[in-house]
């Protein structure tokens, strides 16, 4: 591949051994490498990357973005993918719900068009001014921006309407959300772009570089993956759109002139089923919540019965004490 060709990597590799890719392994300073060689100046890799927790953090993610910088990347953020919908439990830490997303960069980015959300207050109010050392607050006429640029934490549900509403992609054992993809794409690069996956697996990068008008490039060692990346690029694909994987040859499309709106719709869909999937989330920690009271109720109920128990031996022994003190009574007015 030629040198400084590419405008964007969003990529996530496999780490720490986690998943099986059928006998696949990584080779990740041969991988940096080639990087930095064939993005351009200016352009940005998006490293998706988590660790091993089981018997303790592996940091293998730090230890990764450390390599990065000593092979001349800027790391210029620290980005939290944060999963709405995690299922897995652990019995002696906190739920492990992130992965990192490391921006790196080759020299200053280029391109950056943040992503906007809604601020609660906006309009004219008066606004603290010139503050200084003596603490007084100086209020003057201000107005607050309706949009401000979201934080660098994400959120994303996970699983089928999360991730993707395609089935095929869960194949593949690893995935990432689309809109994870799709709002990369959209902040580091423009129209036209060329958009990089080295390791594409089930063509999510390359899928949501399309939709968005950029051009694309997705790369695996596994062909089997590369057949599921095709198809989902397949159902997608707008006329004349190149293909550009490997192990890809272009098929007939049977055009659909209602693709658009199905594909619409699909999105509500998701949206939809990733609303469900958090309030199923909720659902389940009430639930646990209402389990733990339940089992502090029965503990209570079972102190509660242990204390009638003693009460009632202590019943008995008053009974008995009383059946003496009463034969001591009829011994006492026998006549002599």
């Amino acid at each position: 591949m030629p040198s400084e060709s590419i405008d964007l990597i969003v990529t996530s590799p496999p780490y720490d051994n986690l998943r099986d890719y059928k006998g696949y392994s990584f080779d990740f300073e041969s991988v940096a490498k080639s990087l930095f060689k064939v993005i351009k100046e200016g352009g940005v890799v998006v490293w998706v990357v988590g660790d091993r927790i089981n018997g303790g953090r592996s940091l293998t993610s730090f230890r990764q973005g450390l390599y990065f910088q000593k092979l001349g990347f800027a790391m210029h953020d620290v980005m939290i993918y944060q999963k709405k919908n995690t299922p897995f439990m652990r019995s002696n830490s906190y739920t492990n719900c992130y992965e990192f997303m490391f921006v790196l960069s080759k020299g200053k980015p280029k391109t950056f068009n943040p992503i906007k959300e809604k601020t609660v207050r906006h309009g004219y109010e008066m606004l603290v001014h010139n503050k200084k050392s003596d603490g007084i607050n100086k209020k003057i006429l201000g107005k607050l921006k309706p949009e401000k640029t979201k934080t660098n934490i994400w959120q994303y549900a996970v699983g089928l309407g999360g991730t993707t509403s395609d089935k095929i992609a869960f194949n593949h054992p690893a995935l990432f959300p689309e809109k994870l993809a799709e709002d990369h794409i959209l902040s580091w690069s423009n129209i036209g772009d060329l958009v990089f996956d080295p390791m594409c697996g089930s063509g999510t990068t390359c899928k949501m570089a399309l939709i968005n008008e950029r051009k694309y490039l997705g790369v695996d060692i596994s062909e089997e993956y590369i057949e599921i990346a095709k198809k989902r690029i397949e159902w997608i694909k707008k006329p004349n759109a190149p293909s550009l994987f490997i192990h890809y040859k272009a098929e007939k499309r049977n055009d659909n002139p209602f693709n658009e709106i199905l594909s619409e719709r699909r999105g509500v869909l998701s949206e939809r089923r990733g609303v469900l999937s958090e309030r199923r989330g909720v659902l389940s920690e009430r639930r646990v919540v209402l389990s733990e009271r339940r089992g502090v109720l029965s503990e209570r109920r079972g102190v509660l019965s242990e204390r009638r128990g003693v009460l009632s031996e202590r019943r008995g022994v008053l009974s008995e004490r009383r059946g003496v003190l009463s034969e001591r009574r009829g011994v006492l007015s026998v006549p002599k």
